[in-house]
């Protein structure tokens, strides 16, 4: 064998090899493709929301009569009815899968189509409120996943709104976030990074309490606020939620038992028993 022909043979091998690989990448992609654009046309397929026109500008009382629900064929409620009135702290307990969650995401209209019975807002059906204007100025909710944005500590807090810095100051401490600031060098305005792997889900609650607090709503919703808060600073948050109580309506999914204790209201959605 020459030196041409073998240096011929080697690069038509090498151009055979590289389309190969072209073939199998092709392959590869296109898989990658198709799971992306199912994802996208399963998001486009989701029917839009339509909200009433009513606007309210102070929520006293939820009332929710007879109401169904169902995921698929298992039944979640069954003939349901619970009233939230300003004034009271309820807790909501039971096991999961009893429907906790899913009672808070009816509440604030997001399967406002799906359900049977009634669910009203100061006695105005849910279907004739403005429930995007009503979960913007008038619901408050932390959960236990909060998404947080890429941007400082204190613009999640406040979310770029006017703020006042001694209630911020004074809501820190009640939720127990200060050491946690002052071990940061920039405080509060170190930067959470886009995926906010640098802050512990711990301290993403935390954010998310303070969100609320500062917002002030008339309906203030907290999923297990206490899982991450140490005993002295469970006291105080409990403490500051018979403080407020007076104008709001507090509902609070909570296995901790000191927090329970506070409510005015227990809802055992194990036994639909109402105490």
């Amino acid at each position: 064998m020459t030196i041409g022909f073998y240096v011929i043979m080697a690069n038509y091998f090498s151009m055979m090899m590289g389309s190969t690989r072209y073939f199998f990448n092709l392959g590869k992609s296109y898989q990658d493709n198709l799971v992306s654009y199912n994802r996208i046309k399963e998001i486009l397929s989701i029917p839009i929301q339509v909200y009433g026109n009513y606007k309210i500008e102070e929520i006293k009382k939820i009332k929710v009569e007879n109401l169904s629900f169902k995921y698929g064929e298992k039944n979640i409620f069954k003939s349901c009815s619970i009233e939230f009135k300003k004034g009271n702290i309820y807790g909501l307990i039971g096991s999961n899968g009893t429907g906790k969650s899913t009672l808070i995401n009816l509440i604030l209209g997001l399967y406002i189509n799906d359900y049977e019975g009634q669910l009203s807002y100061n006695d105005v059906n849910i279907k004739e409120v403005d429930m995007f204007n009503a979960r913007l100025k008038n619901i408050g909710v932390t959960e236990q996943e909060p998404i947080l944005i890429p941007d400082t500590l204190i613009n999640n807090i406040t979310l770029e709104k006017n703020y006042d810095v001694n209630k911020i100051n004074e809501f820190i401490d009640i939720i127990g976030l200060n050491n946690y600031i002052l071990s940061l060098e920039n405080g509060l305005n170190t930067v959470i990074n886009e995926k906010s792997n640098n802050i512990s889900g711990g301290e993403k609650q935390k954010i998310s309490m303070l969100r609320q607090f500062i917002k002030d709503p008339d309906v203030m919703i907290f999923d297990e606020p206490t899982s991450a808060l140490d005993i002295k600073s469970i006291d105080k948050f409990s403490n500051y939620l018979k403080k407020i109580k007076h104008n709001k309506i507090i509902i609070i999914i909570s296995h901790d038992i000191s927090v329970q204790n506070i409510c005015d209201v227990i809802i055992d959605l194990n036994n639909n028993l109402i105490e």
